[in-house]
């Protein structure tokens, strides 16, 4: 009952499995403070009252049980807040005129895709990407929240090249007045793209002096991109919506405070929770199924992940015994 369903929809009323957020004087947004107003509500109730889930009966905490559900750091970053960055950012950087200020805003996106084509030429990348759209960056009108609806690797190339961009446009900016919200896009990208530097340049433990760069690289992103939103509530331009998985965002990097004002002396790498891998898992199982025969595909797909299996397993062996 107690689920980001009602966020939008039932007002005063908690939308957050983890925390009261969402009631009257606790909002969800409230995300830059180190400790939110928020943070004492959490796991202090169940999400749920009469129609209890499934899970449930799997073991895993008495006081919360709740806490066996996850958050995915990577839908809620390269699949979720950051795809708001990098559309809202760019959207931006198209209505100020900075890719041309003759044509409307398809043949602006034109334009800026030209861009974005010669830096991942220049850094040799290979983005999915073939062009910039209005769809693509679900911009239908001016008066909407953009943002990119693209895959995760590709999401942080634009993060990459907007953070290159924003640099080149604030060394020749239009307008004055577009210097802080430049020199925040290039902030918070970089921010954004140092997050997960640390993240996967460790295993399944961060020691203190690595938590606490995850946590400062954590908490500019926060601050950067709430910062962007303030920006654009004055201006014509909509952008940089608050959503609730920067809140969720927000949960992980309390955590992380939290274990760092404890003086943890390791703490928990969140990309053990990240569905990342999966999704390449899954991704080379479709292509496996699109050469099989359709009649049997489930049979046939087992099948031959068993034969790869037991290859592997047998390669192992061998080298092993070498």
């Amino acid at each position: 009952e107690r689920s980001w369903e009602n966020q939008g929809v039932i007002r005063n009323i908690a939308c957050c499995h983890e925390c009261g957020a969402g009631v009257d004087n606790v909002p969800y947004e409230d995300v830059v403070p180190d400790v939110p107003i928020w943070a004492p509500t959490r796991w202090t109730s169940r999400p749920w009252n009469i129609n209890q889930p499934a899970m449930i009966r799997v073991p895993y905490c008495d006081a919360a049980p709740e806490k066996q559900y996850k958050r995915d750091i990577f839908h809620n970053t390269k699949l979720g807040v950051f795809r708001d960055l990098a559309g809202s950012a760019l959207c931006y950087l198209v209505v100020k005129n900075y890719f041309g200020a003759v044509g409307d805003v398809a043949d602006k996106l034109t334009n800026a895709h030209g861009a974005f084509d010669l830096y991942c030429k220049t850094v040799g990348k290979s983005p999915a990407l073939r062009t910039f759209s209005k769809a693509l960056m679900m911009f239908p009108r001016l008066d909407s929240y953009p943002f990119a609806n693209t895959k995760g690797s590709d999401t942080m190339l634009l993060l990459s090249w907007l953070a290159v961009q924003s640099q080149g446009f604030e060394n020749t900016v239009l307008d004055n007045s577009h210097v802080p919200m430049l020199r925040t896009i290039r902030a918070t990208c970089n921010a954004a793209k140092a997050i997960f530097k640390v993240l996967n340049q460790h295993k399944l433990w961060l020691e203190r002096t690595c938590a606490m760069e995850l946590h400062a690289n954590m908490t500019r992103f926060v601050v950067g991109y709430v910062r962007m939103a303030s920006m654009c509530l004055n201006d014509e331009y909509n952008g940089f919506s608050i959503k609730p998985k920067l809140h969720l965002f927000k949960h992980e990097l309390l955590e992380l405070h939290e274990g760092l004002e404890r003086g943890d002396e390791v703490i928990y790498n969140c990309l053990l929770h990240g569905c990342e891998p999966n999704e390449d898992a899954m991704g080379k199982v479709c292509r496996l199924s699109r050469r099989l025969d359709s009649r049997c595909v489930g049979l046939r797909v087992l099948s031959c992940c068993l034969l790869k299996s037991a290859i592997l397993n047998r390669k192992f062996e061998q080298n092993c015994s070498l």
